[in-house]
């Protein structure tokens, strides 16, 4: 794949996640397996951490285009890295909505488990961005 093919699947593939939700929810029934059920979280996961992804790589574009003004003292390494580290931070920022999701199908949402969720989200997020310098 060369550059611009990987931007624009990772641009393309919120929206077709999203067309995959509408078709699962309207056409897919929860009763008769839970392999739909499965497939709604699936992709509500993706259309949540390509969306993160995206927005995290789109800030950092613009703070690096401020920043710098015209300075490419920086290599591709950097950059490379901090497409890494975006992606596994978007990664765990979107299971936060998906277990808070589940368990709110479970009836099992109160403050104090959605104080836990956070807390596990901060912990793994310092974690990763840890992990990655």
């Amino acid at each position: 794949m060369t550059v611009s093919t990987k931007h624009f699947s990772l641009l393309i593939l919120p929206m077709i996640a999203c067309i995959g939700l509408v078709l699962a929810v309207n056409y897919l029934d929860p009763a008769e397996s839970v392999a739909s059920i499965m497939l709604v979280f699936l992709l509500l996961y993706s259309i949540i951490a390509s969306s993160l992804f995206i927005f995290i790589k789109g800030t950092y574009w613009v703070r690096q285009k401020i920043g710098r003004q015209g300075d490419l003292s920086k290599g591709v390494f950097e950059s490379k890295l901090y497409t890494r580290r975006a992606y596994y931070v978007a990664s765990v920022v979107a299971f936060a909505p998906i277990l808070l999701l589940g368990m709110q199908s479970l009836n099992q949402t109160r403050i104090q488990d959605v104080l836990l969720v956070l807390a596990l989200v901060g912990l793994a997020s310092f974690y990763v961005v840890r992990r990655t310098c």
